[in-house]
């Protein structure tokens, strides 16, 4: 079958989280073998470069976009390192890519061969290519993951990130203290200690301009949690949860594993808290958390309908002895500790500004 001539092509490069570094960046070596080629062959091009660790194509931004472009025939062909990089996605994605390839009679090319999608002959054999990647794929995901089990059952640090206040030592596969660091927490966990609140604690750190581990403004949810984790016992801790709740893989199930079950490793690194201290703070903490109360839903009106004008937080009502009931005072405090400066309003003025609204639109 005499190949089809090619003039523009559409070079889409991906690196995923299973690529291996080293001294030269993946994305940057792909990026040049390819471009070498289309060069070679004299084909104008278009570069779709994607960092992503999901295998969905609806985690893809770039790869939906290069779809998009070529449902509206925009190229003779897509270059691609190997034919798995378009989709290693289950047998919907794989389909997905491979109808609208056939639809738009878009080639796909590697270093190695052409592919034509419409051509019986060719359609099976990336099928089973196809089969075969994904195969691989699963392999090297559980290889991945029977690594930091065992990783984490000899006391290497295998879960990502550096805990604040550590930074990893890669050499050792564990985690040292960052003396500046140390000190940020050595003054939460004794106002913490001392009785402050985890709110009072970021409003203090964010006043000193302290960024918090990811470089932004200190909220209570990232104090709590830090301040609450049992690795700065000195423990390495693994196998708490499994699947999960991220946005951008689809993925089993997120679930509670009971403790009996986890992985702990005493003293895999230096211990930043002593385990009085960790039981101290957990007991204030638990102390603090206001139990919920039963609903009282349609007591007022506008129950979970009100909100503040000035910062978006949802309002509260509180009844007077007069039998009137007022709309309390704005209770949100921003990232310093500043409170939000609405005075709040008797409930009847809100009504009835409502009920006048919505007769301006009766038909």
């Amino acid at each position: 079958m005499e190949q089809r001539k090619i003039y523009e092509v559409a070079v889409y490069l991906r690196k995923s989280w299973d690529d291996t570094g080293g001294e030269e960046d993946v994305l940057l070596k792909h990026e040049t073998a390819l471009t070498d080629l289309v060069r070679k062959n004299n084909w104008r091009y278009v570069i779709y470069r994607e960092i992503g660790s999901s295998d969905s194509i609806d985690f893809r931004p770039e790869f939906r976009r290069l779809l998009k472009d070529i449902e509206n025939d925009f190229y003779d062909a897509v270059v691609v390192m190997d034919y798995d990089r378009l989709s290693r996605g289950d047998k919907e994605d794989r389909a997905r890519v491979e109808k609208i390839l056939q639809q738009s009679n878009t080639l796909v090319v590697t270093p190695q061969r052409v592919y034509d999608l419409n051509d019986e002959d060719q359609e099976l054999i990336t099928d089973i290519e196809g089969v075969f990647a994904r195969y691989e794929y699963q392999m090297i995901k559980k290889r991945f993951q029977r690594g930091k089990k065992i990783g984490a059952r000899l006391g290497h640090w295998t879960n990502g990130p550096a805990l604040f206040p550590y930074v990893c030592h890669s050499e050792a596969h564990s985690l040292d203290v960052d003396p500046e660091k140390l000190d940020v927490y050595n003054f939460m966990k004794h106002r913490i200690l001392s009785g402050a609140t985890c709110s009072g604690v970021c409003w203090d750190l964010n006043r000193q301009g302290i960024p918090s581990p990811k470089g932004k403004l200190w909220s209570e949810s990232v104090l709590y949690r830090l301040i609450l984790n049992e690795v700065h016992l000195g423990r390495v801790v693994y196998g708490k949860t499994s699947g999960g709740l991220h946005k951008k893989r689809k993925t089993a199930p997120f679930k509670v594993i009971a403790r009996e079950n986890w992985i702990v490793v005493e003293n895999a690194h230096p211990a930043v808290k002593t385990p009085e201290e960790h039981a101290e703070i957990v007991t204030l903490l638990e102390s603090r958390r206001i139990q919920p109360k039963h609903a009282r839903r349609g007591t007022y009106l506008l129950s979970g309908l009100l909100y503040c004008a000035k910062c978006g937080y949802s309002l509260q009502f509180q009844p007077k002895p007069n039998g009137r009931t007022l709309v309390k005072k704005c209770q949100k405090t921003d990232a310093f500790g500043n409170c939000c400066d609405n005075r709040g309003v008797e409930l009847e003025h809100v009504e009835k500004a409502v009920m006048e609204s919505l007769r301006e639109h009766e038909a």
